[in-house]
């Protein structure tokens, strides 16, 4: 089994790696953690260092299910168990250009909201991370994400991404679901 490495620590790492400033990784690690709880959108972030690309992704649960709190039994419960299922299914959030030949060997949602935890203010978010092996990270070119298919409720997905060939950002919507790699 795979052990993720903390958010900081795989952006200081991809950093050195990439020879990148680490003041400017820091700042994309704490916009993408640190920002505002916003409904409707998502937050990911990559970090490529040799054949392993690293995701992390939090989306509140109100974008996701509609509520911030436990689900109620019935309907919602199955709803709620439904989509973590669907999360941990790593295809399910994002698809690699198919050169690269990038496949996941790990994932893991974190949902405390869905046992009753909120947060400062009451709000709610659910975190994913997962891990993929690319047989030719080197073809790595762009990612298609299908987290719209996962809830209407989701107005727009903030991409970061660090690695050999520089960071980037892209904003992504239900029309723009398709973003560049280190270009």
């Amino acid at each position: 089994m795979h052990r993720f490495l903390s958010t900081d620590r795989l952006f200081k790492r991809t950093a050195r790696q990439a020879g990148a400033c680490l003041g400017l990784v820091a700042g994309l690690c704490a916009s993408a953690w640190a920002g505002p709880h916003e409904h409707g959108v998502v937050h990911m972030t990559l970090a490529i260092e040799g054949p392993i690309v690293q995701l992390a992704l939090r989306a509140p649960q109100e974008s996701l299910l509609g509520y911030e709190r436990a689900p109620r039994e019935g309907t919602e419960k199955q709803q709620a168990d439904k989509l973590i299922e669907q999360l941990r299914v790593a295809e399910s959030v994002i698809q690699w250009n198919a050169q690269a030949q990038c496949k996941a060997s790990s994932a893991s949602v974190s949902a405390p909201g869905l046992q009753g935890k909120t947060q400062a203010g009451g709000h709610v978010d659910i975190e994913a991370q997962y891990r993929f092996e690319c047989a030719q990270v080197a073809q790595l070119r762009s990612a298609q994400v299908s987290l719209f298919e996962l809830s209407r409720r989701i107005s727009r997905v903030q991409v970061q991404v660090a690695g050999p060939q520089g960071q980037s950002q892209s904003t992504l919507r239900r029309n723009r679901r398709e973003f560049q790699i280190g270009k």
